[in-house]
């Protein structure tokens, strides 16, 4: 799938290339991944028959901050694959992330895969993976169903944490299905890995 083949190994890519403090704001994080995207596989951007959308409107509708529900978009869209990528630089407010996660996870959108990917570029006094736990557990009890059944997830989701530091950078992935509770175990990938 888009994962496994074309999104984790430009994340490899962008963790070798990320310098602490490199990344200002999270458009410079969307750039830097769009360009490990095309290293890996043209993306066919400018084209009509491009393998990459981004800033993609979602099928769904919410309301996050306004009285009227309209549709919010994900970062990255792979539609032959129908996988959605969600982008976190830096920000541990779990509501933020429950958000992202929602629209990743809402049936309503009909995703193929999911993947979130977050990147923590400066030292934060919580712990960010516990955060994005955080947010995933609001995610799956706004998710569930108004009978109060559990809420199981459409598609795979896949979660990953790059931790930039001066000590070198740890990259933490997590995955969950249907099957799955509402807890991510984390598998620890260090630099020492490559």
């Amino acid at each position: 799938m888009t994962f496994s083949t074309l999104i984790k190994p430009a994340v490899l890519q962008l963790r070798r290339e990320a310098q602490p403090g490199a990344y200002r704001r999270e458009r410079d994080l969307h750039h830097h991944l769009t360009l490990c995207l095309h290293a890996t596989a043209p993306l066919g951007l400018g084209q009509p028959q491009r393998i990459l959308r981004l800033e993609e409107p979602t099928p769904a509708k919410y309301c996050w901050s306004s009285a009227d529900s309209k549709a919010g978009n994900v970062d990255f869209f792979f539609p032959r694959s129908k996988t959605a990528l969600e982008l976190n630089l830096d920000y541990i407010d779990a509501d933020k992330i429950k958000q992202d996660l929602i629209k990743l996870n809402d049936p309503l959108n009909q995703y193929g895969e999911a993947v979130y990917f977050a990147c923590a570029a400066q030292k934060h006094r919580c712990n960010f993976r516990d955060r994005i736990q955080v947010g995933f557990r609001r995610a799956l009890e706004t998710l569930k169903t108004p009978t109060g059944a559990e809420f199981m997830l459409p598609a795979p989701l896949y979660v990953i944490a790059l931790e930039l530091s001066s000590n070198g950078h740890n990259l933490w992935e997590a995955y969950s299905d249907s099957r799955s509770s509402d807890t991510l175990s984390w598998i620890l990938h260090t630099d020492k890995d490559e």
